[in-house]
């Protein structure tokens, strides 16, 4: 799909400073904190590079309780925009399905992962690797990881308004703080486990898992240790090696979680996806539905606490499909080129667009009497 260049401007989506003020109101006057000089001795995160890595891998559940970290205030009338990440840059999905180009915001003509900050900017890793993060109103981008690590989400894990950006580096879960680039080791998987898909909300961290068996969905506190939140059996297994839960995406506020259950044919071959949102502790489900038959796949997934966009793909191509939870029979679908991952913007965005090389006209002099 093709379309057409802009202009050179700044582009406001939505009152970013009247929501962000609302926020800190809310919660105090933001604290930014301290470089961080170690990673979390907590049990159930990596202690130190050197300890025993089976010591310290997520295993042990520990209290349900969770403390609310921070839930993004935002305006009742504001709808989150999708953002697809494409071979092309950033284009960002309006609720009627009308696109609008964001641009190479981050100096590549592909982006495989972005994600908003919560303050009006964008994270977003590049196909070279590389993750960088441009704040909001501003053109410059600040580097966050050279290639080490592949983006999962940007969250909160404490009372300080300080985004931290999670990373999967092979067998464990990296967090870094933005504001200072301080990081450290936030979870380590279990032996032979593989992380499949992971989001990040209000302190509370789900991760879809593959295992030697069917996998797992589980859920991880502020620490890094795994809690029990009520959601679903992970305990059953129809089909030994085939990874049972494909996507996974938390709400705003990290009271319901959304996930991708994958079923199997007699021969181990997929055969259909099931779509499914259910609220964390009273389990009550708000929504089951097919999304994808045999032979394709959910790569991505998104909530917003109303809506919810995937990504499938298949031998019919990648189509972005958004649908709301309380009717999902009016969920449409969109075909972007090079689409590789979406998102929603969960507060508003204030992001530059790079500046156009645009040649100067050249104009004749007049002619002479």
């Amino acid at each position: 799909m093709l379309f057409s260049f802009w202009r050179s401007s700044l582009i406001l989506l939505g009152l970013v400073g009247v929501l962000i003020l609302s926020a800190c109101a809310e919660i105090g006057d933001p604290d930014l904190g301290e470089g961080v000089t170690g990673p979390s001795t907590t049990a159930g995160s990596v202690a130190d590079e050197s300890a025993d890595p089976d010591s310290t891998a997520v295993s042990e559940v520990v209290s349900a309780q969770v403390s609310p970290v921070f839930a993004p205030t935002r305006s009742d009338d504001y709808v989150p925009l999708v953002l697809a990440s494409t071979s092309s840059g950033i284009v960002a999905m309006d609720e009627t399905g009308e696109l609008t180009p964001l641009g190479p915001l981050f100096g590549s003509t592909s982006v495989v992962m972005a994600v908003d900050d919560y303050f009006g900017g964008i994270v977003g890793q590049s196909d070279d690797g590389v993750v960088l993060w441009l704040p909001a109103n501003t053109t410059e981008t600040q580097l966050v990881s050279q290639g080490n690590g592949t983006l999962l989400d940007v969250g909160f894990i404490d009372d300080t308004l300080a985004a931290q950006v999670f990373l999967d580096v092979g067998g464990a879960v990296d967090r870094i703080k933005l504001v200072d680039g301080g990081r450290e080791s936030f979870a380590q998987l279990g032996p032979g486990e593989e992380l499949i898909a992971f989001s990040s909300s209000n302190g509370i961290q789900a991760m879809a898992l593959r295992d030697a068996d069917c996998g797992s969905l589980r859920f991880l506190n502020a620490s890094g240790q795994a809690v029990d939140l009520g959601g679903p059996d992970s305990t059953s297994c129809p089909v030994q090696r085939r990874p049972r839960f494909g996507a996974v995406a938390l709400s705003p506020d990290g009271g319901t979680v959304a996930y991708t259950e994958i079923s199997y044919r007699g021969d181990g071959l997929p055969a259909s996806t099931q779509l499914i949102a259910v609220e964390l502790g009273s389990g009550a489900l708000l929504i089951s539905e097919q999304v994808g038959g045999a032979g394709e796949q959910i790569e991505s997934l998104a909530y917003d606490g109303r809506r919810l966009t995937f990504l499938r793909t298949g031998e019919t191509g990648r189509q972005v499909t958004l649908l709301a939870v309380s009717s999902p029979g009016e969920s449409f679908e969109v075909t972007i080129e090079g689409v590789q991952q979406v998102s929603f913007a969960r507060l508003p965005l204030a992001v530059s667009r790079p500046e156009p090389d645009v040649e100067e006209p050249i104009v004749d002099p007049p002619a002479d009497g």
